[in-house]
């Protein structure tokens, strides 16, 4: 019949090679939700390092010029 190929191929794997495969499963996200943090958390220190690089030159900018400093005085 057209269903007993696929049953016979999926009763051939078993138990224990379905739980290797369910480990499997699982190591393999985990290592992808490993991946994933690791490139955000460069993401997130980029971001930072050029956030501190604009404030750094707006506090340059404020000391040298002071009317763009944004206190309001022209």
């Amino acid at each position: 019949m057209a269903g007993e190929g696929r049953s016979h191929e999926a009763g051939s794997l078993g138990v224990g090679a379905g739980c290797d495969l369910g480990l499997l499963f699982v190591r393999r996200h985990e290592e992808r939700m490993t991946e994933e943090r690791a490139l955000l958390g460069f993401i997130i220190r980029y971001l930072i390092k050029e956030q501190n690089k604009e404030l750094k030159l707006r506090v340059s900018m404020a000391s040298h010029f002071p009317y763009l400093g944004g206190n309001g005085t022209k």
